[in-house]
């Protein structure tokens, strides 16, 4: 091979197997058969390679949130759906990306676009295996920090939708690793989740008892309870002091002391109809001076008297019509005056 040789063949592109997948000769396998040689174009650079993937996510999402009619603010389950279908093609690395660049662009633009992000972060963590952890993964760093600013923006849209990815993204981090969020990520599906009850255990075998405090025990007592109760101690015998009660008060006293003596049920039975069936006070008239009986309280402590009652004659109207009245209103400013200077 001479100089011109070497350097035609240093001018031609080396061939490996990154870069060109090479040269494939097809030869009849006699002498004589013509040869045929296929070309195959070259693969993409290395260092482009790995952005492809990228771009596509980027431009996925993009789109996704940009062709939401403009008479909508968030996108459809079925919009969402479909969305899901066509990420499910693409690596979830770059998807994670996208989501994340997605989120921090939309912060520079209208308020419709993050909202639409925050939407698809919401139903990334109600779908399983794989998109609890997208989710998580794309909030990781400043992303969070963002979106909890979010959460107390001026626009109500932006404001509930920030809201409830903080609080998704809480409760995924404390719950296990195969827990469903999918019941969480729906609308006001976060209240009935964490107000669900948690599944009883299996009965055991043999069931104890569960042991009571003290405090529990005297709550649970039933003070209205039927069951037969201890007699009760005779009351003392009533000193001077007694004389001086009300003899209104006394009828009670006497009834709650008769239905202290019988033991058993009796006695709480008696006991419960004067308190429920208490007898109503009586009234009087006091200014009626024809009532039959009078206060004893109020006698007794006012040492209440009715006055007497006077007595108006009673003139029928036509009587009173015939009586003559004077012709001078002050007539009998005359007579005095008369009788003054007689005397």
């Amino acid at each position: 091979m001479g100089l011109a040789d070497s350097l035609r063949s240093a001018r031609q592109p080396t061939l490996s197997g990154d870069s060109r997948r090479g040269l494939i000769d097809l030869c009849g396998g006699s002498c004589g058969t013509p040869t045929v040689v296929v070309h195959i174009e070259a693969d993409a650079p290395i260092g482009h390679r790995d952005d492809l993937p990228k771009a596509a996510a980027d431009r996925l999402l993009a789109s996704f949130c940009e062709a939401v009619p403009k008479l909508r603010v968030l996108p459809t389950e079925a919009e969402l759906s479909a969305f899901w279908v066509e990420c499910d093609r693409m690596d979830q690395a770059q998807l994670c990306v996208a989501i994340r660049q997605q989120l921090t662009r939309s912060a520079e633009g209208p308020w419709q676009l993050q909202a639409r992000v925050l939407r698809v972060l919401i139903s990334a963590f109600g779908r399983q295996p794989r998109g609890r952890a997208l989710a998580s993964s794309a909030l990781a760093g400043s992303s969070e920090g963002l979106v909890r600013q979010l959460a107390s923006a001026e626009v109500p849209e932006v404001r509930d939708e920030a809201a409830r990815v903080v609080q998704l993204l809480e409760l995924s981090r404390s719950l296990p690793a195969g827990e469903s969020l999918q019941d969480v990520a729906r609308k006001g599906g976060l209240l009935s989740f964490t107000a669900t009850a948690p599944a009883a255990p299996a009965p055991s075998a043999v069931a104890e008892p569960p042991r009571r405090s003290r405090k529990e025990f005297e709550a649970s007592v039933d003070l209205l309870d039927l069951s037969p109760m201890p007699t009760l101690e005779p009351a003392a015998a009533p000193g001077p002091a007694a004389s001086q009660v009300p003899a209104a008060r006394r009828p009670r006293e006497s009834s709650a002391s008769a239905g202290a003596s019988p033991t058993g049920s009796d006695g709480a039975i008696s006991q419960l109809k004067d308190l429920i069936f208490a007898p109503a006070p009586e009234r009087y008239h006091l200014g009626d001076p024809d009532a039959e009986c009078g206060n004893q309280e109020l006698e007794q402590m006012y040492s209440f008297v009715l006055r007497p009652k006077t007595a108006i004659p009673y003139v029928p109207p036509r009587e009173a019509k015939a009586v003559s009245k004077p012709n001078d209103p002050f007539e009998f400013v005359s007579d005095h005056v008369r009788e003054m200077t007689v005397t």
